[in-house]
Order: C-alpha cells, then structure tokens, then sequence
C-alpha cells in the first residue's frame, strides 16, 4: 500500500530521488511517459522502484468518449502493470479521445444517468481486466454542459456505488471548478462518499481573467492548502501527490512543496 506523501515522477528528478534523503514515500507514474518499455532510462526506473512504492495514472482511457476503450492504450497499460506493479491505477472523469484521435486535454461530460451508465461499464471493464483498483478523478472545469441531471459531486459518488471504484480527489481542481463555476466547495465536499477517497493530488494553478486556470506550474495556492489541510484533519490520513508538470524547477523547490502539505497535517 502507499501512505504519506508521493510525487509524480518526472525523469528530471530521476537522479534526485536515487540520491537524495527526503520525505517523498511513493511516486505516481504517468501511463503517457513510458510508451517505450525498452528504452535504458526505464531500466532505472525499475531500480528506483525497488525503495518506492507506486501508482499507475493515465490521461487517455477516455471515460467519457463516445469510442470504445483503445486497445492499443489498453495494452500499453497493461504492459506497464507487469513492468511496475502499481498499487492501483486512475484516470480523470472526462472524455480525451475521438477516434483514433487524442485531444491532449480532458474535457467535461454532462452529469446524466446515461452518462453514468456509459462510465460506469467502462470502468468496470477496467477492474476486471486490469486486476488492479482504479481511482477516478474529478478534472478542472472551465464550462458546464447543459442537461446535466445532478451535480458533479453526486455523479462521482453515484459511481462509487455502482462501480465499486474509488476516487482520486484533486483538491486543487475541486478548488478551480468551484470557483469558476460558482459552486459551493463544501457542497461538494459534503456529497462525496469519503470511505472511497484512497488518494488525492495537489498542485498549482493561476488567476486568467476572472478563472483559475490549473496549470501545474506554480506553488500551491493557500486557498487550495488550506481545503488540503481541512480535509485531512476531517477524513485523513489520505495518500497526496504532488504535481508539477511544467516549468519543472529545482528539486528543492519540490521538496519545500512537500514540507508545507507535511506542515499542514501536522
């Protein structure tokens, strides 16, 4: 299992995390990153996954899409499961796909019930053919699409309940949604079912105009540290990773990042 603070794993840290004594006690890998299983740097992965526990997260399996789920993608999953065993593997709640063509951004779906049932057989076609949990996440979102039927918040836990699966909550996206839209983040908070909440993820965003805009580049906003601190007071300990995507920056930064959600908890 994984416990405590993790990070996503980006190659430019490789080095750092073989060498250095710091409090990162697990990494999340992105599907995306490793289509090249024989490439020699992935071999050191393979050493650095020996003191570090791991999770397995993609961006592509396209819950909401129209298209069935892609084979291809689906073994290069599976593939990556026999390469890193992953405690459990997640994707975001949106459609990324059409066709044979991927969108390289996660996009909204509308809350319905037949929406819930299209997500819902995907998912459980993962579970049983992966044999690995898997965690689904709430994306930022900038439009809200007409007919939705119920809240966001009651979409997810409503698949919870008919998937068994369980969810990967972005605090910093629960934050930027709320806001652009709105919404009250307590409600949301509120009809989440927690039991079910086995991990969470925390990065940086930016003001554009009157939005927030997740960009994973930036440090953690107080307002997202602070929702990040409540939570694990009233629901925790929950598993956090932090991401930085973008305009990577010295490890040491990275490390500051996690002291501050360790100095929150505490």
């Amino acid at each position: 299992m994984i416990q405590g603070l993790g990070l996503g794993f980006r190659f430019k840290y490789l080095e750092n995390l073989q060498t250095q004594a710091h409090s990162i006690h697990w990494l999340e890998l992105l599907v995306d990153h490793f289509h090249d299983l024989d490439a020699p740097i992935v071999a050191q992965v393979d050493a650095l996954l020996t003191s570090y526990p791991c999770v397995l997260h993609g961006v592509n399996f396209s819950l909401g899409g129209s298209d069935p789920l892609n084979p291809q993608y689906l073994d290069l999953v599976q593939r990556q499961i026999e390469r890193f065993n992953p405690v459990w593997i997640s994707d975001h709640l949106c459609f990324s796909q059409v066709g044979t063509l991927f969108l390289h951004d996660l996009l909204p779906i509308p809350f319905t019930n037949a929406m819930l049932d299209h997500v819902a057989f995907k998912i459980d076609f993962l579970q049983e053919q992966l044999k690995r949990p898997f965690l689904i996440e709430n994306i930022s979102s900038y439009v809200r699409l007409k007919g939705s039927e119920m809240s966001e918040a009651q979409f997810i836990a409503k698949l919870v309940h008919k998937t068994g699966c369980g969810i990967l909550l972005d605090v910093n996206n629960v934050v930027v949604t709320c806001h652009n839209h709105q919404e009250s983040i307590a409600e949301f908070c509120d009809a989440l079912p927690w039991s079910q909440v086995k991990q969470m993820h925390i990065a940086g965003a930016i003001h554009q105009n009157n939005l927030l805009v997740d960009t994973h580049n930036q440090p953690i906003a107080e307002g997202v540290m602070g929702l990040y601190q409540q939570i694990q007071k009233q629901h925790g300990p929950i598993p956090t990773c932090l991401e930085w995507d973008s305009d990577l920056p010295a490890f040491s930064v990275i490390l500051d990042e996690i002291a501050r959600c360790q100095h929150v908890c505490t």
